[in-house]
């Protein structure tokens, strides 16, 4: 009688497990398909391009600072002549 008890008790956890593996398998295959759908792609697509833009601007325009302090400060000549030769009199002021 043992023997019997204890095959059905595993028959019982293998229905349960299987039951939660069909039900993780569900959830699983919906999120992927939220994850390649198209206005999930193209959402994600425009906000990325818009902060490697912001971004971008902001790197160069820091750039741009930290050269124009270095040109107006310096007092080597090849600093004033790279800087005529690019023309950065009109620019910095």
């Amino acid at each position: 009688m043992n023997k019997e008890n204890k095959t059905t008790t595993e028959e019982v956890s293998d229905a349960d497990i299987q039951d939660e593996l069909v039900h993780e398998i569900e959830e699983l295959k919906e999120e992927v398909h939220k994850q390649n759908s198209f206005m999930r792609g193209f959402w994600g697509g425009i906000i990325r391009g818009v902060g490697y833009a912001i971004g971008a601007t902001l790197l160069f325009g820091l750039l741009i600072t930290i050269l124009a302090y270095i040109v107006r400060t310096s007092d080597a000549s090849w600093v004033q002549s790279l800087a005529d030769w690019v023309q950065l009199d009109e620019v910095i002021d």
